[in-house]
C-alpha cells in the first residue's frame, strides 16, 4: 500500500532556464527529485510505502498532454548488487547476478500487460554521464502497436528504476529518450 505524499501539481509554463522549485530529497539514498525538468516534465504524485520506507516512487509527466510518464523508483537494493561499471562490454558483462535478476525481473513485470512484447534491446546506459549518474541496463520492449522503456542502475546499495508508459511504436523519435531526459536532470549522490 502506498501513501501519497504529494498532489498532482497543476502545470505552468517554465521559463528556460528558470530556477526549479522545490526538489525532493529521497532521505534514504541522497537522490534529489526537481519539480519540473525543463519545460518537458512535470513531477507528479510521490509514493511511499508503509511496509517499506526506504522505497519510494515519483511519477514526472511528460507536459504535452499526451499522458506519457516516467516513474522513478528508489529502493533497497541487496548488498551483492551492483551494476555494470563500464559501458564497454556484452550486455551482462561485469553486472552482478543480483543485479540481473532485478533486471530480468523489472523486464518481466513491464511485459506483463502485453503478452507480445518483446525486448527490442538490451545493452549498458550510462545515467546523467555528465551529472556524476551510474551506468545501468536499459531495454526496450516492442508490442503490437507500443514501446515502453526501463532502466535500471544501483547506487550507494539502491536500485534506481526508470519506466516509461507505453507510448506509440510510430512516435519513438519523440518519446524513446524520455528516461534518459529525467535521468539526466535528477541529483545524484557521490558513489561511495
Amino acid at each position: 500500500m502506498f501513501i501519497r505524499s504529494c498532489l498532482l501539481t497543476t502545470l505552468l509554463p517554465l521559463p528556460l532556464g528558470a530556477a526549479e522549485s522545490s526538489a525532493f530529497i529521497h532521505e534514504a539514498s541522497g537522490i534529489q527529485f526537481p519539480q519540473r525538468i525543463e519545460q518537458r516534465f512535470e513531477r507528479g504524485l510521490i509514493r511511499k510505502s508503509e511496509k517499506q520506507p526506504k522505497k519510494v516512487e515519483v511519477d514526472y509527466f511528460y507536459r504535452d498532454g499526451t499522458g506519457v510518464n516516467v516513474t522513478v523508483s528508489v529502493y533497497p537494493a541487496p548488498a551483492d548488487a551492483k551494476g555494470p561499471k563500464a559501458l564497454n562490454g556484452d550486455a551482462r558483462s561485469d553486472a552482478t547476478a543480483a543485479f540481473m535478476k532485478e533486471f530480468d525481473h523489472a523486464k518481466s513485470l513491464l511485459a506483463e500487460d502485453d503478452t507480445k512484447a518483446r525486448v527490442m534491446d538490451q545493452m549498458r546506459f550510462h545515467a546523467a554521464i555528465h551529472k556524476n549518474g551510474p551506468v545501468g541496463m536499459k531495454a526496450t520492449l516492442v508490442g503490437q502497436s507500443t514501446i515502453k522503456s526501463i532502466l535500471l542502475c544501483e547506487r550507494n546499495g539502491f536500485f534506481v528504476k526508470f519506466t516509461t508508459t507505453a507510448y506509440p511504436r510510430d512516435q519513438q523519435l519523440k518519446y524513446g529518450l524520455t528516461y534518459h531526459d529525467v535521468a539526466a536532470f535528477i541529483i545524484w549522490p557521490t558513489a561511495r
